[in-house]
């Protein structure tokens, strides 16, 4: 009967892995397959990305958003709650509660019309949105935005399926005696299905220094605190500059010149004024 809660009849449950098992993580592929063809709506992650909160506990988020108050069970004092069918029984209501309360913190956030808006604007899919793919939704803006303006984008890099691809070339070539470093890997039908772990464990340190980061001192403050974020500046300056792949001519001195009337705006600035038109109206 589990596998009702999908579109799909499978035979044998799918096994759930670490992240499956660990909040604030989302769902990940083994439950996907489970809900497979129908849209999963995680209150929390959309909670995160709508709202700007201390915390993000239902319990909290009722009573800041939908003026309710929710109890909260004990992890160890499920198990005696069996014990009793009146103590059951108030475990099934404190269940049916909460499930109440995400539906209600769903419609009062219009989670299900904003996902819709900016799947349009995006152009990637509605599923991936609920997930809070922010980056993915950026990634299918300009992939369209490209494709509109002939260009060819390179395939994506993965790293589980580059690893597999390399490994097996590896023997392939051991056998055959020959050379590994000649072998042709561009061919490589690359994805991004790699999981979380795996990105944070392949993951290699930039090459490139980055910005300097002054370290707070601590301690107790008396005096007033100036924070400077120029991370709202990056849409601004992309369109004051032009600053596009197609626009941009790699410079020794790293000056960038301003655009000229007579030039095409790149794809990158093309996309900003656009979606900033489009939030506006």
């Amino acid at each position: 009967m589990w596998s009702k809660m999908g579109r799909l009849n499978r035979s044998t449950m799918p096994k759930l892995d670490s992240r499956g098992k660990t909040f604030g993580f989302g769902a990940d592929p083994a439950i996907m397959s489970c809900v497979a063809g129908r849209l999963l709506c995680d209150t929390y992650l959309c909670s995160r990305d709508l709202l700007k909160e201390v915390s993000y506990s239902l319990t909290h988020l009722a009573k800041t958003q939908l003026n309710q108050s929710r109890k909260e069970v004990a992890p160890h004092d499920v198990p005696k709650m069996f014990q009793t069918a009146k103590s059951l029984m108030e475990l099934i209501e404190y269940g049916e509660t909460d499930a109440w309360l995400s539906m209600e913190l769903m419609f009062y956030l219009s989670v299900l019309p904003l996902t819709r808006q900016l799947t349009n604007i995006s152009g990637n899919l509605c599923g991936k949105t609920l997930q809070g793919a922010r980056a993915q939704r950026v990634e299918y803006l300009l992939l369209h935005e490209f494709h509109k303006k002939k260009y060819i984008v390179p395939d994506k890099f993965s790293n589980n399926a580059k690893e597999t691809k390399l490994r097996k070339r590896r023997v392939t070539h051991g056998v055959n005696g020959g050379n590994f470093d000649d072998a042709d890997i561009n061919d490589a039908n690359y994805h991004n299905d790699a999981s979380e772990s795996d990105h944070k464990k392949n993951k290699k340190a930039a090459s490139y220094a980055g910005g300097l980061v002054l370290e707070p001192k601590k301690g107790l403050y008396d005096k007033y605190i100036l924070l400077l974020d120029f991370n709202s500046l990056y849409p601004s300056i992309i369109q004051e500059y032009n600053i596009c792949f197609t626009t941009v001519e790699r410079s020794t001195d790293g000056y960038f010149p301003r655009l000229p009337s007579s030039k095409t705006t790149g794809v990158l600035p093309e996309v900003k004024m656009s979606d900033s038109f489009e939030l506006q109206v």
